[in-house]
């Protein structure tokens, strides 16, 4: 329990919550006024629940804590963060504003963290953007976004829209040392250290916009670091290090440009149905086996519009092509130099549609079959 557990319209003004093996102020519910207090070696210093307010919590300082420095809900954030001080432990050990689990159905802007610090979503918390009002929340340069194990965000949920702007930020493992050493220890980061960030197809498509972002070490659980549903928008961003694809698009026709994708497995899959039309100027650096995966409709503006690099051990440099039926004639590239076709394992390629389609490769094309 906190030191301090509130669950209505308290008054705080100048005191201090010290040395507590847990929160120094828990907030339950309701709207507290918490001005000019002093946090310092709590676990962490303040915690509010989901539906409380920080509204009228401000000109307080956080001291360094026992750990992270305050937990808060998702729609506390952006006061929370703008109306206090926060003060960096000096060892750069545990430096984060954690988020609670969270349904954010209003928009909000969530400031750039502290010098020092970075945003935490909680072990196996999630946050989902979703309502009514179409909520959007957006991430201003310079903001780092970490997560752990099952955490993973949503963008629309339950036939709600909601949406997601990002602008030069970071995604990443709890244990990336990219804006400090937040989980305390000298792990390295893994492939598949937290799950993903996910658009689903009720996604405000004019909402959702990552401009030279990084997703990193995501993909636990077989998903890709992010699954896109949705018509979204990604611009020079980075996909590196996830076990699993770098991105999935499952329906839509989604922009990707200048964008690269290193170390996924693979890098990008687009579904049955999908297009690549808008997936132009893009670079598929190595990967962690195979280049990308698509379904046969979307092999030619793939391999057409994108660059592929081969491993240099030339190993796994293939292009997969999904479970398919071709209903209009194509032409396949010639693969990229080292690269060829090979149909997914127990997968088949159909030919067949009222205005008989016909796929034509040409002349150098290898494709591989297995199973």
């Amino acid at each position: 329990h906190g030191a301090l557990m509130s669950a209505g319209p308290t008054q705080f003004e100048n005191c201090e919550f010290e040395y507590s093996s847990s929160d120094g102020l828990t907030v339950t519910s309701g709207e507290p006024t918490v001005t000019g207090c002093t946090f310092k070696d709590c676990y962490p210093g303040l915690d509010l629940y989901e539906g409380t307010s920080a509204r009228l919590i401000d000109g307080n300082t956080f001291e360094p804590q026992t750990q992270h420095a305050a937990t808060a809900w998702a729609g506390a954030i952006a006061n929370l963060v703008s109306q206090n001080t926060f003060i960096p432990r000096p060892d750069g050990k545990y430096n984060a504003i954690r988020v609670r689990q969270s349904t954010l159905i209003e928009s909000t802007t969530w400031p750039v963290p502290p010098t020092d610090f970075v945003y935490q979503l909680e072990n196996d918390h999630d946050l989902t953007i979703a309502g009514a009002a179409s909520p959007v929340l957006q991430l201003l340069p310079g903001t780092v976004v970490k997560f752990w194990d099952d955490s993973h965000i949503t963008v629309g949920s339950g036939g709600l829209p909601g949406g997601l702007v990002a602008d030069e930020v970071i995604f990443t493992s709890l244990r990336d040392d990219a804006g400090g050493d937040t989980d305390g220890t000298t792990s390295a980061p893994a492939a598949g250290n937290w799950e993903r960030l996910e658009i689903t197809n009720t996604a405000a498509a004019d909402s959702c916009r990552f401009t030279d972002c990084s997703f990193r070490y995501a993909g636990q659980g077989s998903h890709g670091a992010v699954i896109s549903a949705s018509p979204a928008h990604f611009e020079n961003c980075e996909f590196e290090y996830s076990s699993s694809d770098g991105l999935t698009v499952t329906s839509g026709e989604p922009t990707a440009t200048g964008c690269t994708f290193k170390d996924c497995n693979p890098g990008m899959d687009l579904y049955a149905g999908t297009s690549a039309q808008l997936v132009s100027g893009n670079t598929f650096e190595p990967q962690i086996q195979h280049a990308a995966t698509a379904w046969a409709g979307a092999i030619a503006d793939l391999v057409n519009q994108n660059t592929f690099t081969p491993r240099p051990d030339g190993r796994y440099n293939a292009i997969r092509v999904r479970q398919s039926t071709i209903i209009e004639s194509t032409t396949w590239p010639v693969p990229p130099t080292d690269f060829v076709y090979q149909f997914e394992n127990d997968h088949d390629l159909t030919i067949a549609g009222a205005a008989s389609p016909v796929l034509h490769l040409l002349p150098g094309t290898i494709v591989k079959f297995w199973d």
